[in-house]
């Protein structure tokens, strides 16, 4: 085992993705990627009924051993189904050039032979940068998947938050997401979200020279801490941006008024109690 982990959000938005495998596992793993939006080729002889009924429901009656979705859109189930048991010559089926066509390639698969095989087959074809996740085997794991917390829109949350054991108590951090989550019901995140997206666009319009990037990263920084995290979703952003052109017209001070002032007089008085 490595040390820890660099924790990234892994955008996969019409990429390709591998899954070997069509049981329980790979059905967890597939809630976790088709609302990203990546292209799911899944292979395996036999598929869980959850993942056809939910996710291929293109196959159908179809009887062909590789089935794609003609009408695949981002976000909505996977794109490709190979009814067979993996081959070697399947890794292949998007490589370009030096390029192995695969943003990842997961292994769900209770044969341990086999997945190490592909973990091998796949560096040698590929180099050692091919990204791979080989269920239940960490030290052959370049990736976990981690509890995951989502705030907002299930189909594009506006805030994701991950917890990792880097392999070692999947169940453990799924506890700890689940306590998180109690601490913070209630807030609207993604209200939240929102206004501090809109202000910060704003105020760039009117802070937009290289040399005013630190002041401006330095005044959303201050101005997010004042407001804390209960109270970004009442922000009043049209009092925000006059706000942020005063204080920047003023030789780009950074003296906020006091903190229970930004409360009382720039947060919009219909959220306010």
């Amino acid at each position: 085992m490595g040390g820890k982990s660099l924790i990234l959000a892994h955008q996969l938005h019409e990429k390709n993705v591998l899954v070997v495998g069509g049981g329980e596992v790979a059905l967890t793993r597939l809630k976790k990627l088709i609302s990203t939006g990546t292209r799911v080729t899944l292979v395996s002889p036999e598929i869980h009924p959850t993942i056809l009924k939910e996710y291929c429901g293109f196959v159908g009656q179809r009887t062909e051993i590789d089935v794609i979705d003609d009408d695949w859109k981002a976000g909505q189930g996977v794109y490709r189904v190979i009814r067979s048991r993996f081959k070697m010559e399947y890794l292949t089926l998007y490589t370009k050039g030096n390029d192995s066509g695969w943003s990842l390639i997961l292994t769900c698969i209770p044969n341990k032979p086999l997945s190490e095989e592909i973990y091998h087959e796949s560096k040698r074809r590929f180099g050692s940068q091919q990204t791979v996740n080989v269920a239940d085997n960490p030290p052959l794991c370049d990736v976990y998947f981690g509890a995951n917390l989502e705030f907002g829109n299930r189909q594009g949350s506006s805030m994701q938050m991950m917890i990792s054991s880097n392999g070692m108590g999947p169940r453990y951090v799924a506890l700890v997401r689940d306590e998180i989550k109690s601490m913070l019901e209630g807030i609207d995140f993604e209200g939240s979200l929102k206004n501090l997206g809109e202000l910060r666009s704003r105020v760039r319009e009117i802070a937009h020279e290289d040399s005013d990037t630190k002041y401006r990263m330095n005044w959303m920084k201050s101005c997010t801490e004042n407001f804390g995290i209960k109270n970004c979703e009442k922000m009043d952003v049209d009092k925000l941006v006059e706000l942020f052109d005063k204080m920047y017209v003023d030789d780009r001070n950074m003296i906020f008024p006091s903190r229970d002032t930004m409360i009382e007089h720039y947060m919009k008085e219909s959220n306010s109690k």
